[in-house]
């Protein structure tokens, strides 16, 4: 048995409830070194200065792991207090070696006696295979206790393993043995319904009760294969002393970069036993350092305790007065839930013999009369929260006066905060002309906000108000804002002579939840990380796998990603994106030989190798290819905080082939579909909807794509690879609807050869959109024009201000229509609908538009389009 001495690294701590803690380990300006002792803190009655100095000895046991850099934080208990967490640490290999004891020598604050110690790993032990912890042992060096903790447990930050131990000693009364028992909490983090909410990153909880704080506790083994997904509940165990009645919940996790981060909307954590307490903790925040204030650690304050208890027989009741849970028989349950809240006003209907009770949270800086508290139901699955409404009201700037008490009050679906005096809640009490107030309102959450009701008590000197508009958002970082214009005066002398005005929302947008500049900024391009976790299913290893990433500026070429052989097995690779913008994007191509091959990918990260920024996505679907397929597809959307991604559609093209001899064609058929959202990428058209074998003569061919959407389609492109015999093909036209469903046709004219020995020669060819018709308005397509008709013409964002200078001819089989003059056009962005008379033109075939001021040397196009002609019968 080896004994070596080391010494203790203290790290710099702070009080419980410092605004801005100085981070473990960070120099300090009176402490260059970065190691100054930690301060003491108190967890119970406040006691004199007790300073003990103690040899630590550390027993690492025969069958250990070695390791080179060990990291192992130790912390000791009293009955009352803890100390702060040592590390013992040393760049020596010998510490923490097998069969070895190492003595440390500490100074420990307020811990007598000592009747608890706990060791746990500290970050970056991932590589170290295990240590077997044998005994702890403190000695006294002025008094002469010694105190044994024998352990014989494993540590590790392997997967399943624990990387925290606790041992009480033996020797003390029952009653200190009773206050420190071993107990075990159930912690249930519930993660977000919000766009972006989930994180793999790993997190941590501290728990704080009355009798001490557990100190962080990683949240590795979830009752869930995935962890912290989106509106998902995860549930962890935490084992450790007895706490007591808990207060406070610290929540954090180790991701650098937004796309880490994660909202968490609640934690729930619940001591186990015959009374069964669950402690109710809300958050609603964010923890990202790219998202509100940047922050990925929080406090959270306890709302309420709910509490029931196991059932026994004296619980159970029988109408039959048989014994209970005898069958064939229906028992009754009895039993109270109880609820405790720190401060409460409890509401108790004598009618039906409910109880609620309501937390109260005054603010030590509020103004508010007002002071409201959600009801908190025990075993509730559903939490109201208070929240602050941040609204800013803009006094219009002309003659404006200012009231004297103004008021609002906010409606919503859940309720309504009353009438709300502004002055008091005002940051800045003056309404005068032009100026904007910004006003907090503390309530509970509205849900969405429907109208908004603000007035004055019409007394004082100047009494008329001339408000503008009013903007609410629910929180200093909300997601949504709703602006209620009035432009009106609250004046009963003035315009509708009231005083009091009830607006509804004219506008609601939402608002950008990233952190301000310089808190966290976002940067695509550079190269990136990116992991592919495939699923155990057998996957065909006889396959090409390609990505292309998608920005807002460019996007990639299709990027090789092979070697994949191992089902169940994690893949990384690092790729250069190049500058293109904000990434939105993913497209997987599958290429195989086989007659039949699949690949399963159950998660995907991507991590900026500068920036940190990371996107994780969950594919739903498979790659399979076929015979008839020998490419497979996917397209998967990145998702950005409380941002909704683009929506996925499958595509349905119809391609008519040509009634010409020679039109169809064997040779392999590539599409590609632009639109202002990026593009397909090449899709091989190989397998038909409508036809056993695709472009043959005088056929139409359906074929369906899947994609994330591509907003308005621009363009197609048509291709083949001129293989075979006669591979050229005469191709009339492509119609696009973005789903099976969709009655709007984007028709794409071609009507040309794509053969090298026909037309331009080209196998290739760039079919702009014709436009769009909506088939659902189409009457009659055969009928003829004679008779009267309804005309719709959309002007573009100016509008279109030359009156009489528009004239229209319709042309069909029989003739044209006489020059119809469009009058009117005066409203930009809006239809403008008239009757026409076209007379005996026949079937309609296209339509002629002329200005006819010719000597205007300002011309321009202000029709956007003339929209369908609806034919009506007298």
């Amino acid at each position: 048995m080896n004994n070596l001495v080391a010494q203790l690294s203290i790290p710099t701590m702070m009080l419980v409830g410092d605004p801005d803690p100085t981070p473990v380990n960070s120099p300090t300006s009176d402490d260059p070194g970065g190691e100054s002792l930690g301060l003491v803190k108190e967890l119970g009655p406040r006691q004199l200065s007790l300073d003990d100095e103690y040899n630590v000895y550390v027993k690492t046991a025969a069958d250990s792991h070695p390791t080179s850099a060990p990291v192992v934080h130790l912390t000791a208990y009293s009955q009352l207090s803890c100390s702060d967490e040592f590390i013992l640490v040393n760049n020596d290999p010998a510490i923490l070696r097998p069969d070895s004891e190492n003595l440390f020598e500490m100074v420990l604050h307020n811990i007598r006696p000592i009747v608890k110690v706990r060791l746990r790993l500290g970050e970056g032990q991932d590589d170290w295979e295990g240590w077997h912890l044998e005994s702890v042992r403190f000695k006294n060096k002025n008094t002469g206790s010694d105190y044994l903790f024998n352990f014989d447990q494993w540590l590790t930050a392997k997967e399943g393993g624990n990387i925290a131990a606790e041992r009480s000693l033996t020797e003390v009364e029952s009653s200190v043995e009773q206050e420190f028992l071993g107990c075990q909490y159930q912690v249930m983090v519930y993660t977000g319904d919000r766009w972006g909410a989930e994180t793999d990153a790993d997190l941590y909880v501290t728990l704080a009760g009355e009798h001490g704080e557990t100190g962080q506790q990683w949240l590795k083994n979830s009752d869930n294969e995935e962890k912290f997904l989106r509106n998902q509940v995860d549930t962890f165990t935490v084992n450790c002393k007895q706490l007591g009645d808990l207060y406070k919940v610290t929540i954090g996790h180790n991701g650098v970069g937004h796309g880490s981060g994660v909202f968490i909307d609640r934690v729930v954590v619940s001591q186990q036993g015959f009374l069964q307490k669950e402690y109710h903790f809300p958050c609603g925040r964010w923890l990202d350092d790219g998202q509100e204030d940047g922050k990925t650690e929080r406090e959270l304050i306890l709302l309420g305790i709910s509490e029931s208890r196991d059932i026994d027989d004296a619980d159970l009741g029988s109408p039959s007065g048989e014994a209970p849970l005898s069958p064939g028989y229906v028992d009754e349950v009895r039993w109270k839930e109880s609820i405790e809240l720190r401060k409460h006003i409890i509401l108790e209907n004598k009618a039906i013999n409910e109880e609620l009770k309501f937390a109260l949270y005054p603010r030590a800086d509020e103004r508010d009369y007002y002071l409201e508290a959600p009801v908190f139901r025990p075993m509730s699955t559903e939490l109201s929260y208070l929240t602050t409404y941040v609204v800013e009201v803009y006094t219009a700037d002309r003659e404006a006066e200012s009231p004297m008490i103004p008021y609002i009050n906010i409606v919503g679906d859940r309720g309504q905060t009353g009438k709300r005096q502004l002055f008091e809640g005002a940051a800045n009490n003056s309404f005068g002309k032009g100026q904007v107030t910004t006003v907090y309102v503390n309530t509970c959450l509205l849900g969405p906000i429907r109208q908004c009701i603000v007035g004055h008590d019409n007394h004082g000197e100047g009494e008329g108000w001339l408000l503008d508009r009013i903007t609410i958002r629910e929180g200093i970082h909300g997601r949504y804002q709703a602006t209620f214009l009035c432009n009106q005066w609250l004046d009963i002398g003035r315009d509708d002579h009231m005083v009091e005005k009830h607006l509804s929302p004219s506008k609601e947008e939402m608002l950008s939840t990233a952190a301000p500049p310089g808190e966290g900024g976002t940067a695509f391009g550079g190269d990136w990380n990116i992991w592919l976790k495939l699923d155990e299913k057998q996957g065909c290893k006889d396959v090409r796998l390609y990505v292309a990433a998608y920005g807002d500026t460019g996007r990639t070429a299709d990027m090789p990603m092979n070697p994949l052989m191992l089902h169940g097995a994690t893949y990384q690779y690092l790729l250069t994106f190049g500058n293109i913008g904000n990434l939105f994007k993913l497209r997987f191509a599958l290429h195989s030989n086989r007659e039949a091959a699949a690949w399963f990918i159950n998660k995907i990260k991507l991590k900026n190798v500068t920036s940190h920024q990371e996107f994780l996505m969950y594919p739903v679907d498979s790659l399979r290819c076929t015979a008839d397929s020998p490419v497979s597809y996917m397209e998967l959307a990145t998702i950005l905080p409380d941002v909704p991604p683009l929506e996925g559609f499958e595509y349905v093209v119809r391609v008519y082939t040509g009634d010409y001899e020679g039109a169809g064609t064997d040779a392999q058929v590539w599409l590609m579909l632009h639109g202002e959202f990026g593009d397909t990428g090449r899709r091989l058209l190989s397998k038909s909807t409508t036809n056993s074998k695709p472009f043959q003569r005088a056929m139409m061919d359906e074929f369906q794509l899947s994609a994330i959407d591509l907003g308005k389609l621009d363009h197609v492109t048509l291709e083949h690879d001129g293989h075979g015999r006669g591979a050229g093909c005469y191709i009339n036209k492509i119609i696009v609807n973005v789903s099976l469903n969709d009655t709007v046709d984007r028709i794409f004219p071609v009507n040309r050869w794509i053969d090298e020995g026909a037309g331009d020669r080209r196998l290739d060819v760039k079919c702009p959109l014709l436009g769009d018709v909506d088939t659902s308005e189409i009457m009659d397509a055969a009928a003829e024009s004679d008779g009267m008709w309804t005309c719709t013409v959309i002007t573009d964002a100016k509008g279109c201000h030359e009156v009489d200078q528009w004239t229209l001819i319709a042309y069909g089989e029989f003739g044209c229509s006489a020059k119809i003059r469009l009058e009117h056009l005066l409203d930009s962005n809006n239809p403008t609908k008239f009757d026409v008379e076209l007379g005996p033109t026949g079937r309609i075939y296209k339509i002629r538009l002329t200005y006819e001021n010719e000597d205007d040397m300002h011309f321009r196009w202000p029709i956007r389009s003339v929209g369908t002609f609806v034919r009506w019968y007298s």
